[in-house]
């Protein structure tokens, strides 16, 4: 079970951003990810650990990637920062 929120996460975003899938692209302190169309993404996370063919649901995902590699098929995605 995850521990609490760290205080950036439980703020209110200040902005958003539509992504751009790269392999070198890294995000910082993302919120959240909202997805226009549910589909599958390849992900890293703050450690580093790669994900691929990460579920997407259409709307908020509750997840802080830090990057969004190439590949999947999850499309018009957002994150709040």
């Amino acid at each position: 079970m995850a521990g609490p929120l760290a205080a950036w996460q439980a703020a209110p975003s200040r902005r958003w951003t539509k992504i751009v899938k790269s392999d070198s692209t890294e995000y910082a302190d993302v919120r959240g990810v909202c997805c226009g169309t549910a589909g599958t993404a390849n992900l890293t996370d703050a450690a580093d650990a790669a994900a691929d063919n990460y579920p997407l649901q259409a709307g908020y995902n509750p997840i802080s990637p830090k990057k969004f590699r190439l590949g999947g098929t999850a499309d018009d995605i957002w994150i709040l920062l």
